[in-house]
């Protein structure tokens, strides 16, 4: 398998998180998807990273759908298979892409010449307050990450959101 991506992008750090932890070799191409040699396009029609090239040649892409596969490659699952613990790991998972996603778009409008930029995606029209999720299941362990206290959580909310610039 080949993981293409770049190591600046958070979408792929989050994949090459999930390798390491359950131990599955992946060879790991840098690529940019704007190059004009890149191998991107050719497989993902969306021209974006990451893009997992699997060794039968097919291609995943987009970040969540590629967790999914590389978590079914070895036991045990990282990720929870079913029930309400599901769906609070995929809403917490889209919540973070989210942030990731406002986070990206504006880092990349910072980088156009200022009379360029879009004032819809400067940090004061990107509301963090509004990046709460709801509490925990009770049935987590208390080492699990969806335990922490919210009060905890909503700081660390706030917390990434200035760290990004939002704040």
């Amino acid at each position: 398998m080949k993981l293409y991506g770049s190591l600046t992008s958070p979408y792929v750090r989050k994949l090459r998180i999930l390798l390491r932890e359950k131990g599955v070799a992946c060879e790991f191409v840098q690529a940019d998807a704007w190059a004009a040699d890149s191998p991107v396009p050719r497989l993902n029609p969306l021209g974006k990273v990451p893009v997992l090239e699997r060794d039968n040649g097919s291609a995943l892409y987009d970040s969540p759908v590629i967790l999914e596969y590389l978590d079914s490659l070895k036991a045990p699952a990282l990720l929870a298979p079913a029930g309400e613990e599901r769906w609070t790991m995929l809403r917490l998972q889209a919540l973070a892409d989210g942030i990731l996603d406002a986070t990206v778009t504006r880092l990349l409008e910072s980088r156009r010449p200022p009379p360029q930029q879009s004032p819809e995606f400067q940090p004061e029209s990107i509301h963090p307050e509004s990046f709460h999720p709801e509490p925990p299941p009770q049935q987590s362990p208390p080492d699990h990450p969806e335990s922490i206290h919210p009060s905890s959580a909503r700081a660390t909310e706030g917390a990434a959101a200035e760290k990004a610039g939002f704040a």
